[in-house]
């Protein structure tokens, strides 16, 4: 299991956690400062809808830009398991919606020496970047 991996996913798991306080600061808790303690419909949306901000950006992470910030910064990237070319955005999305069930993703990763089921599905790996 690659340090730098575990490095990258810390640091895309910190984004995400940062991702999640700065909307809940801006979309519930300052729209809800000037009304009274009681806990509106309104609020209840805003909270569940910015609670998903941050899964947003661990599922789309590696999709649209190919590598996820962490993985920028430790010099990783995705590849075909069977190829060794970069990975597909299929492939790229396949094994990154697998996060959907994230205890089971983590469960996996730590039983099967850092392979995650997202890349198992995807037929994928995570390797460093020849610089």
């Amino acid at each position: 299991m690659s340090n730098k991996r575990i490095i990258a996913a810390i640091i895309d798991f910190a984004i995400a956690t940062v991702i999640n306080a700065v909307c809940m600061f801006v979309f519930v808790l300052l729209p809800s400062a000037n009304q009274s303690l009681e806990v509106d419909d309104n609020f209840v949306v805003r909270a569940m809808m910015v609670s998903m901000a941050g899964m947003l950006y661990l599922l789309l992470r590696d999709v649209l830009g190919s590598r996820s910030i962490g993985k920028i910064i430790m010099k990783l990237q995705i590849v075909d398991k069977s190829t060794g070319d970069k990975a597909s955005f299929g492939q790229r999305f396949l094994r990154n919606i697998t996060w959907v069930i994230s205890w089971i993703e983590i469960i996996v990763f730590l039983a099967n020496n850092g392979n995650r089921l997202g890349d198992m599905l995807a037929k994928t790996r995570v390797e460093e970047m020849n610089v």
